[in-house]
Formats: C-alpha cells, sequence, structure tokens
C-alpha cells in the first residue's frame, strides 16, 4: 500500500506547480483523493465526507472553494496529465 501512497503523492505534487498557491496544495490532495474514492456522486459533499468526517461542513467548504476558484491554466495542468501518465500500462488499470 506505501507505493500506492507514495505515487498518489507524487502524481499530486506534480500539479502543485501550475495551481498557483501553495496553500492549494492540501486542497487539492483532498479532492484527487475524494474523486478516486468509491462513492456514489463525485461532488464536493460526499467527497468532504469520505476525505474529513470530522470536519465535513468545513472540508465541504474548502472544496467548494478550491474548485470554483480554479484559475489555473488548463494547458499546464493538461501537460503536467500527459507527463504523468507517460509510460503507464493501462492494461493494468483496472486491476
Amino acid at each position: 500500500m506505501g507505493d500506492v501512497a507514495s505515487r498518489f503523492s507524487a502524481y499530486v505534487e506534480g500539479f502543485t506547480s501550475v495551481i498557483g498557491d501553495g496553500g492549494r496544495a492540501k486542497p487539492l490532495r483532498d479532492y484527487s483523493a475524494g474523486l478516486m474514492m468509491p462513492c456514489d456522486r463525485k461532488s464536493v459533499e460526499p467527497m468532504a465526507a469520505i476525505t474529513a468526517p470530522e470536519r465535513r461542513a468545513a472540508q465541504h467548504q474548502s472544496l467548494l472553494h478550491f474548485a470554483g476558484q480554479g484559475d489555473w491554466l488548463g494547458q499546464q495542468v493538461n501537460f503536467v496529465i500527459c507527463r504523468a501518465s507517460e509510460g503507464l500500462d493501462v492494461g493494468q488499470l483496472g486491476t
């Protein structure tokens, strides 16, 4: 499991250079984790409940702010996604 966690951390850290303010790194991590978690809806309310159950309301607001104030450049984010997926064996994604 440690390998998955370290790979996820490296993946998320790749985006910190293009999202602007360094204070957005934790919301980015939480938002990304929420997208990958098994929940019925991929919206900030269930994501907040999963990523910070003890402070659900505050997390909900944090994730809303993060998603709604995304002033980073889409082209730069897409570049990071492409760079991170280089060499990815998509045949193994379902395993």
